[in-house]
């Protein structure tokens, strides 16, 4: 075979290995369910952040902690130099929420879903969420955690004695939590799902234990134009 035949040969094979490629890169970004948006809910020691740790592992969704993103922020580690009860004022509360809805919208603009792990005791935030999930024509939902006070005070207080946790939340930042906050909307209650943490923690690892969440998550697979969704980013139901 002449040099030029068999250089002709190597091209078509690495043309054809390439299409290959692209073939199955193209089957796994269509197999792969459209994103969806959800707001964890819930005072601190309602476990949401194990809870929401645990979901995204089952369900492969990027988890954004507003704990996290608290210790990130130069203000915060000024505040706890100087033993200063500022991460959690009205003004850091704000800001958080507003670096914490531009990470979830970059990574919803990736294709991949987002548990936005944070209290959305006041509305306005949630407001700004779901927002941002119609302007991108994701489905969202809220996860409301819930535990008795008394359990709650005991979590608060069990984290403090154990190790290093990213939550800087004590028993008087739970009593603001409890004073301030208002209950959810019945529209907003007509996307939650209710969650209660009062369980062993091995109950979060199972899927049973997040059936109706994960159902909503990989309804998103076969979910219908978005021209033909309700405006909440829920899906319509008849």
């Amino acid at each position: 075979m002449s040099q030029s035949k068999k250089r002709s040969a190597g091209e078509r094979a690495s043309a054809t290995r390439g299409a290959t490629r692209d073939i199955d890169f193209a089957r796994a970004v269509a197999q792969r369910p459209d994103p969806v948006l959800l707001l964890c809910h819930g005072y601190s020691g309602s476990g949401k952040s194990v809870a929401s740790r645990a979901l995204a592992d089952l369900c492969g969704a990027v988890r954004v902690s507003s704990d996290t993103e608290r210790k990130r922020s130069p203000g915060t580690v000024r505040a706890l130099d100087r033993n200063v009860a500022l991460p959690y004022t009205q003004e850091a509360r704000h800001a958080i929420y507003e670096r914490l809805l531009g990470l979830a919208s970059d990574v919803l603009q990736t294709g991949y879903s987002v548990i936005v792990d944070a209290t959305f005791l006041e509305r306005r935030h949630r407001d700004a969420f779901f927002v941002l999930a119609r302007r991108l024509s994701v489905p969202a939902a809220l996860l409301d955690f819930r535990a008795e006070k008394q359990v709650l005070r005991e979590r608060i207080d069990a984290s403090k004695m154990g190790p290093a946790d990213a939550s800087d939340a004590d028993s008087t930042t739970l009593q603001l939590q409890l004073a301030d906050s208002g209950p959810l909307t019945a529209d907003e209650m007509s996307r939650t799902f209710v969650l209660d943490t009062a369980v062993p923690l091995a109950h979060f690892d199972s899927p049973a234990f997040w059936a109706p969440v994960l159902d909503f998550v990989n309804a998103a697979r076969s979910r219908p134009h978005p021209s033909h969704r309700t405006a909440d980013g829920f899906f319509p139901s008849g």
